[in-house]
């Protein structure tokens, strides 16, 4: 049990370390951006995002940190205590959701903002956002179709 902890806390410092690489990244070389790399797709873009998801609530930075600490200590509690009781997809995906908000949180923390620079609004009317952005949407969509799943084969519903 012990060496399928240590494996997730590689798989969240890898990708913690891959989110704040990309950030990193973006952020020395601001003032060349936006960048299209997809034509009417894609393009990286440099926000400073102050507030949450879409940019609301800014100006809480503090409200925000502390609910993120909470939010992820559970997460991880949860995680390393119900480590037996979890598959290995489960566990991935708490770890990768937990990954995500410890990407973000980091920036919260050390730069009082978020950085975002994946833009896809050329397709989409969406925000800007961020490789821990993925992570946590990823995780938490993997987890619930994995309950859900469960749910159903426990209830033995016939689809």
């Amino acid at each position: 049990m012990k060496k399928e902890k240590v494996k997730l806390i590689i798989i969240i410092l890898i990708l913690v370390i891959t989110d704040q690489v990309t950030k990193f990244l973006i952020s020395i070389n601001h003032e060349n951006f936006p960048i299209t790399v997809f034509q009417n797709i894609l393009k990286l873009s440099y926000i400073q995002n102050f507030g949450i998801a879409f940019g609301l609530a800014k100006n809480s930075r503090i409200f925000f940190i502390t609910i993120n600490f909470i939010i992820i200590g559970m997460i991880l509690k949860f995680l390393f205590t119900q480590c037996r009781n979890l598959n290995s997809i489960k566990k991935v995906c708490l770890a990768i959701i937990a990954a995500g908000g410890i990407g973000n949180l980091v920036d919260r923390v050390f730069r009082g903002y978020v950085v975002d620079f994946i833009d896809i609004s050329a397709i989409i009317n969406y925000p800007v956002f961020n490789f821990a952005d993925i992570l946590i949407c990823m995780g938490i969509i993997c987890f619930s179709i994995y309950l859900i799943k469960d749910i159903i084969n426990e209830k033995n519903i016939k689809l």
